[in-house]
């Protein structure tokens, strides 16, 4: 079993159980992340360790080599507030200016124009339905087949 934590100032953490013994090994820039500076993390399904960094970009971890991925590859912005994973494998970052989706379609980002109550997203989430809930500065979204919706009273 492993699990990993992003530490504000001090990388990324992965914590390996066997039986009754921890071990810890600590990721930092020098390693190949993006930033020591990690505020979001999440475990895929398939066992890569996404970290979101508060200003460099997203840092994928696969076969203990890192992936740095910034605006010039499609981020939104290289502030990554929160992480979330699609039940197809994509993989969706809340950044302060919208949401960006990479898939193997390659890269799409969902802001104000699409729909957003406001682009400042703080946090996000997958559900068993295949709906993107997306909590922003100004209320709460959903992406469901590619449309954003905002909730309204009483619905």
């Amino acid at each position: 079993m492993m699990s990993g934590w992003g530490r504000q100032k001090g990388g990324l953490t992965h914590l390996r159980y066997s039986g009754n013994s921890l071990t810890a090994k600590t990721y930092t820039q020098a390693d190949g992340l993006a930033q020591n500076r990690v505020y979001a993390v999440h475990r895929s399904r398939a066992g890569t360790v996404w970290s979101g960094t508060l200003n460099s970009g997203v840092s994928e971890l696969k076969n203990d080599r890192f992936t740095n991925y910034t605006t010039t590859e499609g981020l939104a912005a290289n502030t990554i507030s929160s992480i979330a994973e699609g039940p197809d494998g994509t993989m969706w970052f809340g950044t302060p200016k919208g949401v960006s989706a990479m898939s193997p379609k390659g890269w799409r980002t969902y802001t104000a124009n699409d729909g957003l109550p406001s682009e400042d997203v703080n946090c996000l989430l997958q559900d068993s339905t295949r709906i993107l809930w997306i909590g922003t500065a100004e209320g709460l979204a959903y992406l469901s087949d590619g449309q954003v919706h905002v909730p309204r009273e009483g619905t």
